[in-house]
């Protein structure tokens, strides 16, 4: 059996529907029967997915159906136990408004924010709404403390626990200028260097100019970078090694450096990013 689609505005079908729902009451009361109740469950259960989905337009991407869906499905069975058929209200706007507040239960259960910052960011959207259909414009943080009446620097502070008690999930799924899903966390810039595509090119690029200099330099020059650097060798061991004195590596490491400095002065910019 393929699962009814639930419409909003369906007037026509609504008085059959509540006579079909009194009499499927009736019978479940009866006899107990759980295919009964079953029924009224599968004929509802797209009613819970209409809320949720509505609902879940106005959340944070982040925010999922499957908990709220579940808390309205527990709310229909609450509701065929319990429904009444003298008290006047059809069963569908019984289960309507019982599904609505079991949703909206379910995200208070699991929201951490108290709930007068909540109220505050609620009374935020309200007073920016109108005041853009009033000026023409949008309002800054003046205008909004102004709206709601309270002074400057306390609407920054509820401002900042607003800020502060959103929350988002680097699992969350956005989508990217080439319409693919992507996780948010994708997009985070990385700190480390070494996985930055651009920073790792720079690299390349500089590391190779600077072999291009040092081959430019003599066998000796090249001898004295590769014990100086490379052997992280002393300038003593260094003078040692070419039969000169320590000052005397000095100055030629001196000399070898103001020369790599000036083959590599149009590329100044290129070694001061990486």
């Amino acid at each position: 059996m393929t699962a009814p689609v639930y419409s909003a505005a369906n007037p026509a079908h609504r008085a059959n529907r509540a006579a079909e729902d009194r009499r499927l009451i009736a019978r479940y009361r009866e006899t107990g029967d759980r295919r009964v109740r079953d029924q009224l469950v599968f004929t509802y259960a797209p009613l819970v997915k209409y809320l949720v989905g509505k609902k879940l337009r106005t959340l944070p991407s982040e925010v999922h159906g499957d908990d709220l869906i579940s808390a309205g499905l527990e709310a229909i069975l609450r509701c065929i136990d319990r429904y009444d058929p003298e008290v006047g209200s059809s069963l569908e706007a019984y289960i309507w408004t019982r599904v609505q507040g079991a949703i909206l239960d379910e995200l208070r259960r699991d929201d951490w924010v108290p709930r007068s910052v909540r109220r505050h960011e609620r009374e935020v959207a309200t007073a920016g709404e109108r005041f853009l259909r009033e000026h023409g414009r949008d309002p800054d943080e003046q205008d909004l403390a102004a709206a709601l009446g309270v002074p400057l620097d306390q609407f920054r502070e509820r401002q900042h626990d607003v800020a502060t008690a959103t929350l988002g999930s680097l699992n969350a799924t956005l989508v990217d200028t080439d319409g693919a899903d992507i996780e948010r966390m994708e997009t985070l810039r990385s700190e480390d260097d070494a996985v930055d595509p651009e920073h790792a090119m720079m690299s390349a690029a500089a590391s190779e100019r600077l072999r291009q200099a040092i081959a430019d330099l003599t066998e000796r020059e090249r001898s004295i970078m590769v014990m100086l650097h490379t052997h992280h060798m002393t300038l003593a061991e260094t003078g040692a090694v070419l039969g000169v004195t320590e000052s005397r590596v000095s100055q030629l490491h001196t000399r070898i450096r103001n020369r790599l400095a000036e083959a590599l002065a149009d590329d100044r910019a290129l070694f001061e990013m990486v």
